[in-house]
């Protein structure tokens, strides 16, 4: 049986299911023909776009240094199938019309929300290339270019950018040397984006020539909340920078550290922040504000109600300036957190200081940064009277001696002459291992940060120094991630348990042995723990280390598990549970 079509023949096999397919093999004869038809007008037409291909073409000119009209590709439409690859195809045409080599780290990047292209060392061509793909990243939230010498017209290309994409927020612009007209040319675009709340112009060695500009960026901004101006040279714009603060209406976080801004520029930043009633974060550590600033921060904190964080680390502030600025931080009622580390201040004076803040009932001070000032002796027990009333945590020095040439007698809480990997796993008492990570762990997250652990040390009475925490960290945090997880604080306490145990053991072999008295053996203590610190170690070494029983001269071995049993310790393992 055969079914014929138009110019060609199809047979279909004679058989009992033939009937079922008879329809659809007049459909399959009817379309072969057809496509045989399509295939031989293509190859004609292919052969005649080959022959007209044949004759040369004049190209379209082209300038790369011509603008770029950004308006008519914010709108242009995509055929691919998601945004990443639509921008990446969009990229590498840019890139070969301005004749450049595409960057691989912003392939890589492209289509993210955020974008770090930290010392790349890009041209004008390159830059141009890369921010105008950007003009159509809807997702791009974070952009960092630090690092990337900047002209005028590179920070034209910038400019285009935040005023076409409306979705970035956060802009990190430091190390790249704007100044002159980059740097007001860039002012006029951010202080009218609406959307960046985070600006960062650190480190460019902006000077009073870019006062200006700053001033426009501080005084009439509309969205930005952060401001990071450190490592620039604004000395001497101290006063026009007061007056700028003290308009602004949106920012709640400032930073001018290290900046050189002493005498009337303090004074003038100082009397900014007096009217200013937004900012809750100020930073002006490393500069010289000194006995002017000082008086002029008193009447600041006076009046201002809406500073909760005040940086004047490394500032110059003596003991005449101390006076004054306490005077208005002790009265001050919303002011939560002081930097005060690294000045000229006298150890008789830090506990003058305490008695201030005792004295004032009212206010609401709950941190205090004395680090790299050394404390009276009186100190340590005045801050614990006052733990016992409020909150209030204290980072500073170790106590000064009593007397010169004498060791130092310290007490056994001092973390900067105890191991502060024991004294971690000390602080568990009768706790289980779990519950001193829960205890630590206030934001449940399941991970300890170097945050956490420094307050819970000033919490139980143990100050530490940043090296010690350090320390802390290096010994924990295994996998270096910046954070301590339940394993790895569990791993820790296994760790110093068997040391401890192997350190005990050899020196009571050695003690057996007759290599080492018992006089020796305390000789070889460190000369800056007293009896009391020595007492305070054997405690927390109990929880670890069981009584000896002797079966062999020289081979010492452990005990019933009896007699020391740690609370928090199980009979059968010898671990904590």
């Amino acid at each position: 049986m055969s079914k014929a079509g138009s110019s060609g023949t199809v047979r279909v096999l004679e058989t009992p299911l033939n009937g079922e397919f008879e329809g659809r093999a007049v459909f399959l004869a009817t379309h072969v023909t057809s496509a045989r038809t399509d295939i031989a007008g293509s190859s004609r037409v292919r052969s005649k776009a080959t022959t007209v291909a044949r004759v040369p073409r004049t190209p379209s000119p082209f300038d790369p240094e011509a603008d770029f009209n950004y308006e008519s590709i914010a709108v242009s439409p995509v055929g691919f199938k998601n945004s990443r690859e639509a921008l990446a195809g969009s990229y590498c045409r840019m890139c070969q019309r301005l004749r450049v080599t595409p960057s691989s780290r912003f392939l890589k990047q492209i289509g993210s929300t955020a974008l770090a292209l930290r010392e790349q060392k890009l041209s004008e061509k390159e830059y141009k290339a890369i921010l105008t793909t950007l003009v159509n990243d809807t997702d791009l939230i974070q952009v960092d270019l630090s690092g990337n010498p900047t002209s005028a017209k590179e920070a034209s290309y910038i400019t285009e950018l935040l005023k076409t994409n409306k979705f970035i927020t956060q802009l990190t612009l430091s190390e790249m040397k704007l100044s002159g007209k980059a740097m007001e040319c860039l002012a006029k675009t951010i202080k009218a984006c609406i959307a960046l709340k985070t600006v960062d112009l650190s480190s460019n060695f902006l000077s009073d020539h870019d006062c200006d500009s700053l001033c426009d960026i501080i005084e009439e901004t509309d969205g930005i909340r952060e401001l990071i101006l450190h490592h620039n040279q604004l000395g001497e714009c101290g006063v026009a920078l007061g007056r700028a603060i003290a308009d602004n209406i949106t920012m709640t976080s400032l930073d001018l550290s290290w900046n050189h801004i002493r005498g009337r520029g303090a004074v003038g930043i100082a009397r900014g922040l007096q009217r200013n009633q937004h900012l809750s974060t100020v930073n002006l550590s490393w500069n010289g504000f000194g006995f002017d600033g000082c008086v002029a921060l008193a009447a600041t904190l006076l009046q201002n109600t809406s500073l909760l964080v005040l940086n004047l680390t490394s500032n110059r502030i003596h003991l005449p300036a101390l006076h004054k600025l306490l005077d208005g931080v002790v009265r001050n009622k919303t002011l939560t957190t002081l930097h005060l580390a690294l000045n000229p201040i006298p150890a008789h004076c830090t506990s003058y200081m305490l008695h201030r803040i005792r004295k004032w009932k009212h206010g609401n001070l709950k941190e205090l940064d004395l680090e790299g000032i050394v404390v009276d002796k009186d100190f340590e027990p005045m801050l614990e009277e006052i733990q016992q009333e409020r909150l209030l945590l204290v980072r500073y020095d170790a106590a000064l001696m009593s007397q010169r040439n004498m060791p130092s007698k310290v007490d056994p809480k001092n973390i900067f002459n105890i191991d502060p990997v024991r004294i971690l796993f000390f602080m568990k008492q009768h706790l289980r291992t779990i519950d001193l990570f829960l205890k630590i762990d206030k934001d449940i997250s399941g991970s300890l940060t170097k945050d956490e652990m420094r307050y819970a040390f000033q919490l139980e009475g143990y100050p530490i120094s940043e090296q010690a925490l350090d320390r802390v960290m290096g010994y924990l945090d295994t996998n270096n991630d910046g954070s301590i997880d339940i394993g790895e604080f569990f791993q820790g306490e296994r760790r110093t348990k068997r040391e401890m145990i192997r350190e005990a053991l050899e020196k009571r072999q050695l003690l057996n042995s007759g290599e080492l008295t018992q006089d020796g053996l305390d000789s070889q203590a460190s000369p800056d723990l007293d009896s009391t610190g020595a007492r305070a170690m054997a405690k927390y070494s109990q929880a670890f280390i069981k009584p000896k029983t002797q079966t062999q001269p020289g081979k010492p071995t452990l005990g019933k598990k009896t007699s020391t049993m740690s609370p928090g310790m199980s009979p059968r393992s010898n671990t904590f549970v």
